[in-house]
């Protein structure tokens, strides 16, 4: 499989999902709703092998454990999960439409919540104050807005070819 995602680039998916998760949801409350791990777990495993979408997963699940003050590991486990699944799931869904995206990722993040709340009642740990509240709110801000984030990321990671120039140019040189 032609790996498309660099260790670079998840670096730097990790340092947005750091800043927004700490910075934003302090001025913009709505920002909390919003589960970019998942959102930038799923795009990496989408475009890579299951072994990357599950060490990603780990990282950025880990990094919503330390950000948000959860249990660590309960984010962290249920992303690996996840970010595994997205490299087979590319292969099993072709999404091109954007509500396609809004419904994957809005199904994911159901997953994804009722994992770290099972993972949580297997290990004792209580659940964070208004957990099915956030859930709720969650599950359609995730996948609305996750859907638009793969948009624009594919569009800018990769853009759309132009051949039109090579209608009129039948010469083998």
């Amino acid at each position: 499989m032609n790996e498309t995602i660099g260790k670079k680039e998840i670096a730097v998916l990790l340092a947005i999902t750091a800043v927004v998760g700490s910075v934003f949801t302090s001025y913009i409350p709505g920002a909390v709703y919003l589960d970019l791990p998942l959102v930038f777990t799923l795009y990496v495993g989408w475009y890579s092998s299951p072994t990357k979408g599950a060490a990603c997963g780990a990282m950025f699940g880990w990094l919503q454990d330390a950000v948000f003050g959860m249990f660590l590991g309960l984010n962290g486990s249920s992303k690996t999960i996840l970010g595994f699944m997205g490299a087979y799931l590319s292969k099993w869904l072709v999404l091109e439409q954007l509500f396609a995206r809004f419904v994957m990722l809005g199904l994911l993040s159901i997953l994804d919540n009722g994992m770290v709340a099972g993972i949580a009642l297997v290990l004792g740990q209580p659940l964070p104050h208004g957990f099915w509240i956030r859930t709720l709110i969650e599950i359609p801000v995730t996948g609305v807005a996750g859907g638009i984030i793969f948009q624009v990321y594919d569009r800018v990671k990769f853009p759309q070819k132009d051949f039109r120039r090579l209608e009129g140019n039948n010469s083998p040189l």
